[in-house]
C-alpha cells in the first residue's frame, strides 16, 4: 500500500515531523500484523521531494518506498542538481517496492508522458537496480499509457538481450 506524507504544497507546514514518524511507524507496524506493506512515496514538493528527509522517514519508520519517476523529474531538489533522482532509492534499493512510471509532473496538467524512452530511461535505470518488481503507468489517456508500455517492452527486452550477451 502506497501512501503520501503531506499530500499538497504547504501541509507539510502544519505537521509535526516528530509525530509523522512516529505515527508512520505504527502504521507499518499495523499493516505489517495483517501482511500488509506500507510504502512512502517521494512527492514533487514536502519533506518526501527532498531525498535526505525521505531517507529518514524511510529509515525510521521501516516503511518500503514507492519511487515516482515522474515525481523525482519535477521537484526542485532534483531540478536544482542538488540531489539526482537515484538519491531517493540508493539508501535503501531492498525497500523499493513499487514504482510510478510517467515522464514528469506539470502543475495544471497532471501526469506528462514520455515521447521517447530517453525521456525516462535514466530513471528506469535506477529501478533495474532495486527489488522493485511491481511499475504502474501512472497516466490517465489510454493511447498514452499504450504507447508509454511499448516504450518500456523495448527498453526491457533490451535491457535483457545485453544481460544475456554479458
Amino acid at each position: 500500500m502506497t501512501i503520501h506524507v503531506g499530500l499538497g504544497h504547504d501541509t507539510t507546514r502544519i505537521l509535526s515531523w516528530n509525530a509523522t514518524i512516529d505515527n508512520l511507524r505504527r502504521l507499518v507496524q499495523h499493516g505489517f500484523e495483517y501482511g500488509v506493506k506500507i510504502c512512502l512515496e517521494n512527492l514533487v514538493w514536502g519533506w518526501t521531494s527532498k531525498p535526505n528527509l525521505f531517507e529518514k522517514l524511510i529509515r525510521k519508520s521501516g516503511a518500503g518506498v514507492t519511487f515516482d519517476i515522474g515525481h523525482a523529474h519535477a521537484c526542485e531538489t532534483i531540478n536544482s542538481q542538488y540531489y539526482t533522482a537515484e538519491d531517493f532509492v540508493t539508501p535503501h534499493p531492498d525497500r523499493v517496492l513499487n514504482a510510478h512510471i510517467y515522464y514528469t509532473e506539470i502543475a495544471g496538467a497532471g501526469h506528462v508522458h514520455p515521447d521517447r524512452i530517453e525521456d525516462i530511461e535514466k530513471r528506469l535505470n535506477i529501478l533495474q537496480k532495486t527489488v522493485c518488481n511491481w511499475w504502474v503507468i501512472e497516466l490517465s489517456d489510454v493511447e498514452k499509457l499504450i504507447q508509454t508500455k511499448k516504450l518500456i517492452d523495448v527498453y526491457l527486452n533490451t535491457q535483457h538481450m545485453q544481460s544475456a550477451a554479458n
